[in-house]
C-alpha cells in the first residue's frame, strides 16, 4: 500500500522525491549535489510551508520528511522544477537506527509545525515530541542547531516545552508572538478560523553536556563539535 504512492508519481513530481538505498550511510546533501546548508522539516502537511520557505532562502537545501503517501501529491503540486531546486521530499523515517547512518552534526534547523498532538490521554505514547525524537534531532543537529516548533494544542504546547526542558542538549530561546516572515499553513488556518491560536517554541542545540548523561552515553559528545 506504502509503495503504491511512490508508483503514482509524475515524472515531474520525481524531481522532487527521494529514495535513498535502504541500506549504507544517508547523505542529506547527496540529491542537492552541492554543500549548502541543510534544513528539514518532519511532517509536511500540504507542503505550504516547505514550498514557501525554500524561496525565502533560496541557498539553503531543504528536506522534508512525510510519512503520509497520500500527501506527497499534495506537496508535489506546490512545487517547481525551476524555482524549488533546493527542495526534495523523502518517506524515511527519522528513528535512531535510520538516523545513524546519517552524518552527526549537519543540520542547521529543524522544523516541525502542527504535529498530531494525540489529545487522549490513552494515546499520548504517541506523540511525536518525546525523549526519542529528541535524541535523533539532537545527533543531526550541528552545534548551535535550531529546533522551530509549533501547535495550537495548548496542552500539547506544555507538553513540548518540558520535554526540550528534561533533554540535556537543547537551550529555550525567545520567540516573538509573531515570528518574522512566519508562513502560515492550511492545518493553522483552519484551526485559527476554529478559534484556536499556535504556540510556537524555538530551541537551539547548546554546549556540549555532562558525557555522564544519557544522551552522551547513547550517542557520544562528538555531534556536539567534539567536546
Amino acid at each position: 500500500m506504502a509503495r503504491r504512492y511512490t508508483d503514482e508519481l509524475t515524472q515531474r513530481d520525481r524531481f522532487f522525491f527521494w529514495e535513498p538505498p535502504a541500506e549504507g550511510p544517508l547523505d542529506l546533501s547527496a540529491p542537492f549535489g552541492n554543500d549548502h546548508p541543510i534544513h528539514i522539516e518532519i511532517g509536511c502537511g500540504r507542503g505550504e510551508f516547505i514550498a514557501a520557505k525554500a524561496l525565502q532562502l533560496p541557498h539553503v537545501n531543504f528536506v522534508g520528511f512525510e510519512g503520509k503517501g497520500k500527501r506527497l501529491s499534495a506537496i508535489m503540486a506546490k512545487l517547481d522544477t525551476e524555482r524549488h531546486a533546493n527542495v526534495r521530499i523523502t518517506r524515511i523515517f527519522l528513528d535512531e537506527k535510520t538516523v545513524k547512518r546519517m552524518p552527526p552534526a549537519s543540520v542547521e534547523c529543524i522544523y516541525i509545525l502542527h504535529p498530531d498532538p494525540w489529545p487522549k490521554r490513552r494515546h499520548h505514547g504517541r506523540r511525536l515530541i518525546q525523549r526519542p525524537i529528541l535524541d535523533v534531532l539532537a545527533w543531526l543537529l550541528a552545534p548551535g542547531g535550531e529546533v522551530i516548533v509549533s501547535t495550537d494544542h495548548r496542552e500539547y504546547a506544555e507538553w513540548i516545552q518540558r520535554e526540550f526542558a528534561a533533554h540535556e542538549a537543547y537551550e529555550p530561546l525567545p520567540v516573538a508572538p509573531e515570528p518574522k516572515n512566519r508562513i502560515v499553513t492550511y492545518f493553522e488556518n483552519k484551526k485559527r478560523q476554529e478559534g484556536f491560536e499556535p504556540t510556537h517554541m524555538h530551541y537551539k542545540k547548546g554546549r556540549c553536556p555532562d558525557p555522564r548523561q544519557t544522551f552522551c552515553k547513547k550517542f557520544g559528545s562528538k555531534t556536539f563539535g567534539g567536546c
